[in-house]
């Protein structure tokens, strides 16, 4: 070809010419070819590359392409991009680099392994320099090349001169690149373009010469945006630092305010060993975070340690997809979720050394408890349905019961036997004030029970001493993480009418009570930090007081905290009780001046026995839609009572007309009111065993 009568003409690149730059470039470096020993490279992968610069920046690829006739050919190229980084970015968003890997893994590119780390070694090296102090020019000539036949005849400064032109007109106000040092030609070319050496760095080719060229003075867009970005950096950095000291304080100052209020009254004594002790839990694991230090401490000192356990805490979803490895949710998961809490507790449980034989699984409904304890699934007549295994009685093998019956008397008959059999002379279950419904219900259970072995006879069991432990309150413990060496403290905000004993645990049984809690791996995913918190250098208890009443004069439950915390939605402040000489009884109930929430209610249990020590319950209804009523449940119904209820003021309900059995005169009553919502959570006001003074 006479290249003296061949016309060449520079224009924009298209997707078309593609293939047509990726055989010019190999043909064009031939020396990066050979030093990367790839001589079967693919021209897809440059394509690949010069396509994603199109797709970020149309206009940034220029072809320099002779004509003869018809006929054209392309003999060079440059790749002048605005932004340099935002070509890369483009491409991980849209996907190209996923495309990129399929494509090398599948063989396309033919490029082998070891080449593959070293160019995208080099290319590292590369982006950290031009991300360097010296060099921030975000607009780049990433390549020129011209066909051998072609080159020192002026295409190259054609080509630089177009390039050049669309970074103007993008507004860049600088453009950079990189060239070979011993490429004596290219550096020459570019110096008479303007550019000026800036600095040198080194990959696995060789050295190379960076070179910077200023375009005109003023803040284009690609500059603009380039000096934002570490303000943004500065600004995000600040922002998290803020989060995170606001996180400490607030962390710190609950620890602090809970110190001035921990209302510790004496530290409890360790057991000693002619102690017989029951643990009661409402679900597998809550006995060993409440307790797991008291335990160890018994069984070190020779006294008898029972553990029972409500239920077997077969009601977790996320216990059921990340343990059970099931997304059915099927009611076999939920069985199987039951049985393997039951051996995480025996597991753990040996590892302190309680045995198997002193463990009781009585397998009622998880989240059903507060249900059981209603009078409308009290009698067997009524049995509760559990809306995860749809079953109304106890499927486990190992049950204390088998096939026990989901209601209230069949819970009551439970531990009344179990309480018979063991005759404690200590009792520790949840506390009455914690907010989950099933750890609330079980200590109301547990109460009811040891009264009604008294009302039958047991004066054993007015003698036995009944310790509550928290393990449900708003951000309770603080702070919920393995803290083995920091002390446990009740909540700041639980009000300070509790009288709280401190268990001292040393540092060894903190440890072992850490990894007896790690055995309960079914809950890990979901309370790994709540878990692990309980293992502290104490443990705390609270006393189960008995309330002495007069006849005639009036007793006060005040919650001065329950407006405030809206723990379960229905806000009940406070009850008064009032017991009158002809065994009726009349009272107050104050709960938040606006409505109930939806499927919300307060409600306030009388029970007591009759004159064989059979349970009567008696209950007072305050339903969302403020309609009240009272009811009686006796051995085998359920019945109405002629109660007067009038609502005195907003949020104020006044009652009258429950009439006692005589056998109060002798055992008391059992009293527990509390408002719900759904009967998952609970705000409780009440749940005291009252002793009447005898009628003079």
């Amino acid at each position: 070809m006479d290249q003296s009568r061949v016309e060449i003409a520079c224009r924009n690149a298209e997707r078309r010419d593609l293939s047509a730059l990726g055989q010019l470039y190999l043909l064009a470096f031939g020396r990066s070819v050979d030093e990367l020993q790839t001589p079967d490279l693919s021209p897809a992968a440059l394509a690949d590359v010069m396509a994603a610069c199109l797709r970020a920046d149309h206009g940034s690829i220029v072809v320099a392409e002779t004509r003869e006739g018809e006929q054209s050919r392309i003999i060079g190229y440059i790749v002048a991009v605005a932004n340099a980084h935002h070509v890369w970015r483009a491409a991980l968003r849209r996907g190209l680099a996923l495309v990129w890997m399929w494509r090398w893994v599948t063989g396309r590119y033919r490029l082998p392994l070891r080449q593959a780390l070293r160019i995208f070694g080099d290319k590292l090296r590369l982006w950290a320099t031009w991300r360097s102090a010296a060099y921030r020019c975000p607009a780049r000539i990433l390549s020129v090349a011209v066909h051998p036949d072609w080159q020192r005849r002026g295409v190259g400064k054609s080509l630089l001169d177009r390039g050049l032109l669309h970074l103007r007109d993008r507004g860049c106000t600088c453009a950079g690149l990189e060239v070979r040092s011993d490429n004596s030609a290219a550096k020459a070319l570019y110096q008479r373009s303007g550019f000026r050496s800036a600095g040198e760095f080194e990959n696995t080719r060789g050295a190379w010469e960076v070179m910077l060229l200023t375009l005109r003075e003023g803040a284009g867009r690609a500059p603009t945006r380039r000096r934002r970005l570490p303000r943004l950096l500065a600004l995000a950095l600040l922002v998290v630092a803020l989060i995170a000291a606001h996180a400490w304080l607030v962390t710190r100052l609950r620890w602090r305010a809970a110190l001035r209020k921990a209302g510790f009254t004496d530290e409890m004594a360790s057991p000693e060993q002619e102690e017989r002790i029951l643990v009661v839990a409402p679900h597998p694991d809550d006995e060993m975070l409440g307790c797991g230090g008291l335990m160890q401490q018994a069984v070190e000192a020779g006294a008898e340690v029972r553990v029972a356990l409500m239920t077997n805490g077969d009601a977790s979803e996320l216990a059921v997809i990340f343990g059970e490895k099931e997304l059915s949710l099927s009611a076999q998961s939920y069985i199987a979720l039951g049985r393997k809490r039951q051996q995480e507790t025996l597991s753990a449980l040996a590892a302190i050394g309680v045995p198997r034989q002193n463990v009781y699984f009585l397998g009622y409904p998880n989240n059903g408890l507060t249900a059981l304890w209603r009078p409308e699934h009290w009698l067997p007549s009524q049995p509760y349905t559990s809306p995860y295994t749809h079953l109304s009685a106890s499927p486990y093998e190992y049950t204390l019961t088998p096939h026990a019956q989901y209601c209230g008397a069949q819970v009551l008959s439970d531990l009344v036997t179990l309480l018979d059999q063991i005759r404690p002379t200590a009792i520790y279950v949840t506390h009455p004030q914690d907010i989950h419904a099933d750890h609330w219900a079980t200590n109301a259970f547990v109460g009811y029970a040891l009264a009604t072995v008294a009302a039958r006879g047991g004066e054993w069991a007015r003698e036995t001493k009944v310790y509550g432990y928290l393990i449900h309150w708003p951000r309770f413990p603080v702070p919920q993480k393995l803290q083995l060496k920091r002390g446990l403290l009740p909540p700041a905000d639980l009000h300070a009418g509790i009288e709280w004993l401190r268990l001292p645990v040393s540092e060894e049984q903190a440890r072992a009570k850490s990894r007896c809690v790690m055995m309960y791996r079914s809950q890990m995913p979901r309370f790994d930090g709540l878990l692990k918190s309980f293992a502290r250098t104490n443990e705390i208890f609270a006393p189960r007081p008995v309330v002495e009443m007069d006849w005639e004069v009036p007793h006060r439950w005040q919650d001065e905290d329950s407006g405030r915390r809206r723990l379960g939605g229905a806000e009940l402040t406070g009850v008064e009780l009032t017991l009158a000489r002809d065994r009726s009884v009349r009272g107050l109930v104050w709960t938040a001046p606006r409505p109930l929430p939806k499927r919300g209610y307060v409600a306030l249990d009388l029970r007591a026995w009759d004159v064989i020590g059979r349970p009567v319950v008696m209950t007072l209804w305050i339903d969302a839609d403020g309609s009240a009523e009272a009811e009686l449940v006796t051995k085998r119904s359920r019945q109405h009572l002629p109660a007067e209820i009038r609502l005195r003021e907003p949020g104020l309900l006044e009652f009258s007309g429950f009439t006692l059995p005589r056998s109060v005169l002798e055992n008391g009553v059992f009293v527990t009111c509390w408002g719900s919502v759904r009967d998952r959570a609970v705000d409780p006001a009440v749940v005291s065993w009252v002793h009447i003074a005898p009628v003079h």
